[in-house]
């Protein structure tokens, strides 16, 4: 089955998302209906529960979920050393229905953002996407 992108030239895109067939609900919704990416500010990610999550270009950026980023972390390190003022996202694309995929202009693709960290993570828990 193949992604659909949440991309485009466009400064913002909305793009809706369908519920995963044998979705479970839990205390938190992890069921997206909407993702609105706003290439040089943030991502916007709605909940079927009504949460509106605003994630911050720099904070997604640096809590990067790919091997190479945790790794820098874990090691004490940035995941992202670059201009936080020229950041911005390239392209977007659903990885399945079960999170984010962001190519980002410092050329970095491979972290894919899962819906359930970033609720987690707008929820209040400081492990989050960074865990």
């Amino acid at each position: 089955r193949a992604a659909r992108r949440c991309g485009s030239p466009r400064t913002a895109h909305r793009c809706p998302v369908p519920a995963p067939s044998g979705y479970r609900r839990s205390t938190m919704s992890t069921s997206v209906v909407e993702i609105t990416v706003e290439r040089t500010k943030a991502v916007t990610v709605t909940f079927d529960d009504g949460a509106v999550c605003e994630f911050p270009l720099a904070a997604l950026r640096a809590a990067c979920p790919c091997a190479m980023c945790r790794g820098r972390r874990e090691a004490g390190g940035a995941a992202f050393t670059g201009s936080l003022d020229q950041l911005s996202i390239l392209d977007a694309e659903l990885a399945g229905a079960w999170g984010l995929s962001v190519r980002w202009n410092d050329g970095h693709d491979t972290g894919i953002y899962p819906w359930d960290a970033l609720r987690r993570w707008y929820d209040g828990d400081t492990l989050g996407v960074a865990e």
